[in-house]
């Protein structure tokens, strides 16, 4: 029977470096991630367990023995949007599930998520207006409210917290943390070349049509597995316009009013403690 929860989930906010974490992982050859990187488990079947456990025997069909299975949807960590997936993962895997956390310099985050919505065709304000009145972009990087769920949910020790600028500066001591975290012999992870994946300012992105083929179900399960990465990633820049870079710096009073509104309490967590 095909495993029905995984061992490990990558978390963290979009644009936080899930994508480069996920494509170290998926080289090494204990361990076994699906090319559907973020299947939303947890989110689409809802509190249907049977749904749930469905769903993973599916993805992780294709696992060999003794191989840990892991995913990564950025979803699980996107309050208040998706609340309560800590919970469905609790009951799920009774305590056993591992969590890594990214986290990013809190508006380099912010301003990269912004690109990858304006590229895909998602958000026509410019930048500032973005940041400042869409409320995700800031609890998206509010990032001890969105991990703390998890914490309760498995305990502190069950949780690792990572920085991506530490993946990207400090690899090697980075990837021995994760190795050591998921018990796994770290080598294999050392000796490919560091995978940094999914920047978002000016890379072509798919619009339209071929947008909606990749992220449907059919692509993500049947397709994409079947595909090598490098026929993948030449058709999607074939296939896809670039998208256009108007700024890439915040001006200094937006980056302090988003900094002075992270300090503040989540609106939604204020709203559920008044009377």
């Amino acid at each position: 029977m095909s495993q029905q929860q995984p061992d490990f989930v990558i978390v963290g906010a979009m644009k936080a470096g899930t994508t480069s974490l996920y494509a170290e992982l998926a080289r090494h050859p204990g361990v076994f991630l699906p090319a559907d990187k973020e299947p939303e488990t947890l989110v689409s079947c809802g509190d249907d367990l049977a749904r749930v456990r469905a769903d993973y025997a599916s993805l992780y069909a294709p696992a060999a023995a003794g191989q840990l299975c892991g995913e990564a949807s950025t979803a699980y960590t996107k309050r208040p949007q998706h609340e309560d997936v800590a919970q469905r993962a609790l009951a799920l895997c009774e305590g056993r599930l591992k969590v890594i956390y990214l986290r990013r310099e809190p508006i380099g985050r912010m301003v990269s998520q912004y690109w990858h919505e304006q590229g895909r065709g998602e958000q026509p304000k410019a930048l500032a207006e973005a940041l400042l009145t869409d409320p995700r972009y800031v609890d998206y990087s509010r990032y001890d409210w969105q991990i703390a769920p998890w914490k309760a949910a498995f305990g502190s020790s069950q949780v690792l917290e990572l920085e991506f600028e530490a993946l990207v500066a400090e690899r090697e001591a980075t990837l021995r943390r994760v190795a050591r975290f998921l018990d796994i012999d770290p080598e294999p992870l050392l000796a490919a070349p560091a995978a940094r994946a999914n920047v978002s300012a000016g890379k072509p992105t798919p619009r339209g049509w071929l947008r909606r083929v990749i992220e449907s179900r059919w692509y993500r399960r049947q397709v994409k597995s079947r595909l090598p990465q490098g026929v993948r990633e030449r058709l999607k820049h074939w296939l896809s316009p670039k998208a256009r870079v108007r700024q890439i710096e915040l001006d200094d009073a937006t980056r302090q009013t988003l900094l002075q509104r992270l300090a503040q309490a989540p609106a939604s967590a204020t709203a559920a403690q008044s009377p």
